[in-house]
């Protein structure tokens, strides 16, 4: 689906050895799906800060990002 090689990387954007997204079940939230261990872990690194980097930026709709 993605070679992160391309763009000197490995496992950019997801893992380069994936071969299909799995869809959430409608009405389930990232959290439930994620489960609680992994969706804290992950929202822990986010705090909506300046230090975003550019591809974050790029790939965001909070508006705290989108500052330029």
């Amino acid at each position: 689906m993605f070679q992160s090689e391309m763009f000197q990387g490995s496992d950019l954007l997801f893992k380069d050895s994936t071969k299909c997204l799995q869809e959430v079940i409608k009405g389930q939230s990232f959290k439930d799906f994620l489960g609680k261990d992994h969706y804290d872990a992950v929202t822990s690194l986010k705090n909506c800060s300046t230090s975003a980097s550019e591809l974050e930026k790029a790939c965001t709709f909070h508006t705290c990002q989108q500052k330029v």
